[in-house]
């Protein structure tokens, strides 16, 4: 009967908190990205920590971010959460991670700021996936601020998906599923051009993006 390090530690969830700092440089905006070369990862990813026991969101996040980026934290928000063991590195444990905007105060020397849509090829697999989803929080904001959200709920992706939906009426229908936010935009405009309908892109928490 397995009775190792290992097994015991697969069986204990991690809970992690994942931090993005963006900042609109050169009239880009842009995500900080650090180098990690350990055990566990090779490649580019946004700073990241567990959680200890006792602490609240503030002190977390503070703490993470401090030790990862050398900031000291203004404010946050909590973008979503992910549950999921990453499949880019070998990692023992199930990981539930919280994704964080993160307003900070000072600048870091320890890792890069890279636009949105440009980050590192060597990125790491499931941190270019958060990028993802830090891009279509920002276009979320702006499709509530230009006009509304009202659908959410009412279609959900598959997971690590990006589905978009045509709307007749009150009546909606899937009509393809995406693995990356940029071929799932991509194919909105290409045809929105020719559809009659509204079209509508859902991720994979119900959330309505467009």
């Amino acid at each position: 009967m397995p009775n190792t390090e290992k097994d015991t530690h697969s069986c204990q969830p991690l809970a992690m908190a994942v931090l993005a700092i963006v900042r609109t440089i050169d009239e880009v905006r842009r995500v900080y990205m650090m180098y990690q070369d350990d055990e566990h990862y090779r490649g580019w990813s946004m700073p990241g920590g567990c959680l200890v026991c006792g602490e609240d969101d503030w002190e977390w996040v503070g703490r993470v971010l401090k030790n990862g980026a050398g900031t000291q934290l203004s404010s946050h928000h909590k973008i979503r959460t992910f549950n999921t063991r990453p499949r880019t590195g070998w990692v023992p444990n199930h990981q539930v991670a919280t994704f964080f905007w993160c307003d900070v105060v000072g600048d870091s020397i320890r890792g890069a700021f890279f636009p949105l849509t440009a980050i590192p090829e060597d990125a790491l697999g499931h941190h270019k996936k958060y990028v993802d989803c830090l891009r279509a929080h920002i276009i979320r904001k702006e499709t509530m601020r230009t006009g509304g959200i009202w659908f959410d709920q009412l279609q959900r992706a598959p997971e690590w998906h990006w589905r978009i939906t045509w709307m007749k009426g009150n009546q909606f229908n899937a009509l393809i599923d995406l693995p990356t936010l940029d071929r799932a935009l991509e194919e909105l405009v290409q045809r929105q051009e020719s559809s009659p309908y509204r079209l509508n892109l859902f991720d994979d928490q119900g959330e309505q993006i467009i």
